[in-house]
């Protein structure tokens, strides 16, 4: 659902439920409309910008989840992605060793170098080595992280050396729609198991949807404080469902139950 119509099913489900409460206490009609329509449009601006803002935190906590499975996917396998973009832009490719040279203009060695510690001087001394070796004009190393020493020593050789990190590669792949399948489960007990299943942000609509039919009922009611008492507590279920991020952030990944 669009965040346009997330703010306005919130916003009529917070007048009526304003409305309701307002004329059990007035029982003027006019007043409690202009109140609870105040009261709500205030809302409603607030709750887009809030919307935005939990949106954009939400995407980037997902993206350094993938990335960091990326970087242990890349060093725990072996991959052809950056072989097959470079085949896919043109370049004519010969593997040597556990690299492999690009031909188009000019002659690159590709050095793939996903470890689980930081690149160090030594590897990328070795690979500028090898592409004197096999004579490429220059050579890329793909990494997830390097050491503040290896980035000064690649920029002392920026010439012949250029190295790609997982922000990097992270897009990239992206890109090229080429990013493997992460294992990003996330452990969570039974107990909590059944708090993700009630206030995921899925579930909020329900409650807002149910919160504006207690309030409908209120008006048939011979106890109607009874129903509106239980359509505020859904409200306020639907908010927390839509905006927290303990449960929410479990929405995103699937569930190992142990």
């Amino acid at each position: 659902m669009s965040k346009m119509s997330n703010t306005l099913l919130i916003s009529i489900g917070l007048f009526f439920l304003l409305f309701t409460w307002f004329y059990f206490y007035t029982v003027v009609a006019w007043l409690s409309a202009l109140c609870a329509g105040v009261v709500s449009m205030v809302f409603a601006v607030i709750f887009y910008k809030l919307s935005s803002i939990s949106n954009k935190k939400e995407l980037s906590k997902k993206q350094k989840q993938e990335k960091t499975a990326l970087s242990t996917y890349l060093a725990l396998n072996e991959c052809d992605f950056f072989k097959q973009i470079y085949i896919k832009s043109g370049y004519a490719v010969e593997e040597i060793e556990n690299d492999f040279i690009a031909t188009k203009q000019e002659k690159i060695l590709i050095c793939q170098r996903f470890e689980i510690e930081q690149l160090s001087p030594t590897k990328v001394a070795g690979c500028i080595k090898l592409s004197k070796k096999v004579e490429a004009n220059k050579v890329v190393i793909f990494c997830s992280t390097a050491s503040a020493q290896t980035l000064s020593f690649v920029k002392a050789n920026q010439n012949i050396c250029v190295i790609v990190l997982l922000e990097e590669v992270y897009t990239l792949l992206k890109t090229h729609n080429m990013l493997p399948e992460l294992d990003k489960k996330i452990k969570i007990t039974q107990k909590n198991a059944l708090l993700c299943n009630l206030f995921t942000r899925t579930k909020a609509r329900f409650y807002f949807i149910s919160s504006v039919g207690l309030v409908a009922t209120s008006f048939l009611s011979f106890f109607p404080i009874y129903a509106l008492i239980s359509s505020t507590i859904l409200f306020l279920m639907g908010l927390y469902a839509k905006f927290n991020k303990k449960y929410n952030y479990y929405e995103s990944y699937p569930l190992n139950l142990t």
